[in-house]
């Protein structure tokens, strides 16, 4: 994982609004994550410390072709007591179908 913010980053340019439209909350629980539609919600494990936090995928990016699977905010990347890089799990979050 790298992160991105309004500040700048490692991730993409926060600049741009997200693909979801809305512009770029660093305290927000976002991600840009390509393997899963938009307004998903995924686990985000950092893999060292197994510390996780549930965010809400906002934003495609093209961080694939730096080797990366996902970007994410200050306020993910700080839950989970990530650095600049950090490796990450990704689980989708499947929710109940209502009755």
């Amino acid at each position: 994982a790298s992160w991105y913010s309004r500040e700048g980053g490692i991730g993409c340019s926060a600049n741009l609004h997200m693909a979801n439209g809305k512009p770029l909350d660093d305290n927000a629980l976002t991600v840009a994550f390509n393997r899963l539609p938009l307004g998903r919600k995924v686990r985000v494990t950092n893999a060292e410390s197994m510390m996780t936090v549930v965010a809400l995928i906002t934003d495609t990016g093209g961080f694939e072709r730096h080797g990366r699977i996902i970007d994410i905010t200050p306020k993910v990347r700080d839950s989970i007591n990530c650095g600049n890089l950090c490796e990450v799990i990704v689980e989708e979050i499947l929710e109940e179908i209502p009755e």
